[in-house]
């Protein structure tokens, strides 16, 4: 199953400072939002009820593939950020989406029970799950 992880973030720790404009951070978000649709690489990403944004990735090298999907969700209000990284994985839409796709689902419930969102905490898939 899911167990977390030792690092926890603390809510609202800015790290960095992002030097993008606003229009090509809006670019940016609206084809990862677009990634997760029907027609997109990280379909199988998608959850009902939330627009998920992400990214595929596939790398090959000479003995190994890695594949990977990074996504936040809600689009309309980010709180979420998910990462999904499977070494010998066939692709990151085929492969890591449908893992991504399992936890949005997992943290939509836990929403939708406890009508609280979770902040601040990382959770890290057993490669055994």
């Amino acid at each position: 199953g899911l167990r977390k992880a030792t690092e926890v973030t603390p809510a609202g720790r800015l790290r960095n400072e992002l030097k993008i404009s606003p229009h090509n951070l809006r670019l940016v978000q609206e084809a990862m939002r677009d990634d997760v649709t029907p027609e997109g690489t990280g379909k199988a990403a998608a959850v009902p009820g939330w627009q998920i944004c992400g990214k595929t990735g596939t790398a090959d090298s000479k003995t190994a593939r890695t594949t990977w999907f990074v996504s936040y969700a809600p689009f309309d209000s980010p709180r979420y950020a998910v990462v999904a990284m499977v070494e010998s994985g066939d692709s990151g839409g085929g492969t890591c989406a449908p893992i991504v796709r399992r936890v949005y689902e997992a943290l939509q419930k836990r929403e939708q029970n406890t009508n609280t969102r979770l902040t601040g905490t990382s959770l890290v898939l057993n490669p055994n799950y």
